[in-house]
């Protein structure tokens, strides 16, 4: 269009279209029957006018016959048909002229669905007023407002309204959807029209845009998500007449601007597009845990299919069997390699040689089992001035507690801020090992 130049933005309603410069003027051009183009009459204009009634304005929306009007002042302004009370002037008498919403100000963002229309202000709250018929006012009910109304929804920081559905972008990149849900333009898996805005399971939102009956969405990765009336193919490469869940438009990957029509979509590519790998499942194997059991005198790992034993961190040559015999006192430990690749090892395991115990035979119980708290060791048959080591063991052989203490008839250990679970409480005393398992519970 050779006229216009130095254009910051444009709005369009069903017939008619507006565009603003850089400093604030307006253009208008097209149908006129409402006085939609606030000329101040009813006359077509048929090529781009500069509408002097119009001026330091920032941006402008446009309904089916009507428009909503941001000017630098953070004031709003509407003009053109009024019969659901979408210019929000308390009445339903149209306008030829741009009039004030007196009751709005600090406004940073305006929108407009076919008859009903947004602002919403610097501290994201939002403000709705118009036809309400299906709900797409977002206000619980089936109301219709003459002013603007605030919405119970905050941190808004843009608003797009279809013929009868409206959707909502908030501060923190999430999307939210009202009204009308025949074609499911709600998103919301259903085709029941909804009285509240619901949020769309789409996340990390950039941009917004609602055609008669259907919803766009543009990612901040700029992938489209799409859904609603398809008919016309508007939702480009999804399937089916209607869709009634966010869809990914596979073939719209690299997008950085959506516009959805009453039967049309369209979009503007960025030079820097990107790509959408398909969905990847991540299997992420537990660590192993490996533990060893004494039968007998014969030591027993965890099953795997290889395995090597050490005693006192030093590795015992042609000890690689899961079942292994020690011929000498020290800590035993086992590494042991499982089939899905991972290699786990055990926590340390003390073995003591018969025979080698000088004190007369020891005598220990342990009560509570189960315990909630504390555990107490019975202690009966001990020598005197003996210091003997108490460490309890979980199942996985990690050992969460060590005490050393001189042997006494009783002696009690706090357990209270272990989990729940199956314990082994290992007693050392010199050469002399006894294990005694017990079970911790949290009532």
């Amino acid at each position: 269009m050779p006229t216009l130049n130095d254009i910051k933005t444009v709005a369009t309603s069903w017939e008619s279209s507006m565009a603003i410069t850089n400093g604030g003027a307006v253009y208008v051009w097209g149908n006129n029957t409402l006085g939609q183009l606030g000329t101040g009459n009813t006359a077509v204009v048929n090529f781009p006018l500069v509408n002097a009634a119009l001026t330091n304005v920032d941006t402008i929306a446009g309904g089916k016959n009507h428009f909503v009007i941001l000017k630098n002042d953070g004031t709003v302004w509407t003009v053109g048909g009024n019969s659901f009370g979408q210019l929000g002037q308390g009445n339903l008498i149209g306008s030829f002229s741009p009039i004030q919403v007196g009751t709005l100000s600090n406004i940073v963002s305006v929108g407009a669905g076919e008859y009903h229309s947004f602002a919403i202000d610097n501290l994201g709250n939002l403000y709705t007023w118009g036809n309400n018929g299906s709900g797409q006012l977002g206000l619980n009910d089936l109301t219709s407002r003459l002013i603007p109304t605030i919405s119970p929804l905050k941190n808004i920081k843009n608003a797009q309204g279809g013929a009868n559905h409206s959707a909502f972008l908030s501060t923190d990149d999430k999307v939210y959807t009202s009204g009308g849900n025949v074609y499911g333009q709600i998103g919301n898996g259903t085709y029941v029209n909804q009285l509240t805005p619901v949020e769309v399971p789409v996340q990390g939102a950039k941009m917004i845009s609602t055609g008669q009956y259907s919803t766009l969405i543009l990612r901040n990765d700029r992938s489209v998500f799409g859904f609603g009336n398809n008919t016309e193919d508007q939702l480009s490469s999804l399937s089916g007449l209607t869709v009634n869940t966010p869809e990914h438009i596979t073939d719209l990957d690299g997008t950085s601007f959506i516009e959805a029509g009453v039967s049309t979509s369209h979009v503007i590519y960025n030079e820097d597009q990107t790509c959408t790998s398909p969905n990847a499942t991540t299997v992420m194997n537990a660590a192993p845990i490996v533990s060893i059991v004494e039968t007998a005198g014969v030591l027993t790992s965890t099953p795997g299919i290889s395995y090597q034993w050490f005693i006192d961190g030093s590795i015992i040559p042609g000890a690689n069997s899961q079942n292994f015999t020690p011929t000498t006192t020290g800590q035993y430990t086992v590494e042991v390699s499982f089939a899905n690749g991972c290699v786990g090892n055990s926590a340390d395991y003390f073995f003591g040689i018969a025979g080698i115990v000088t004190l007369d035979p020891i005598s220990i119980g342990l009560y509570p089992n189960p315990t909630e708290g504390s555990i107490n060791l019975a202690i009966t048959n001990y020598g005197t001035n003996e210091t003997m080591t108490i460490s309890v063991v979980d199942q996985a052989g990690r050992i969460v507690r060590t005490i050393d203490t001189s042997v006494q008839s009783n002696i009690q250990i706090d357990l209270s801020d272990i989990e729940s679970g199956s314990y082994q409480a290992i007693i050392q005393l010199n050469d002399y090992q006894k294990t005694i398992r017990f079970v911790k519970t949290n009532f």
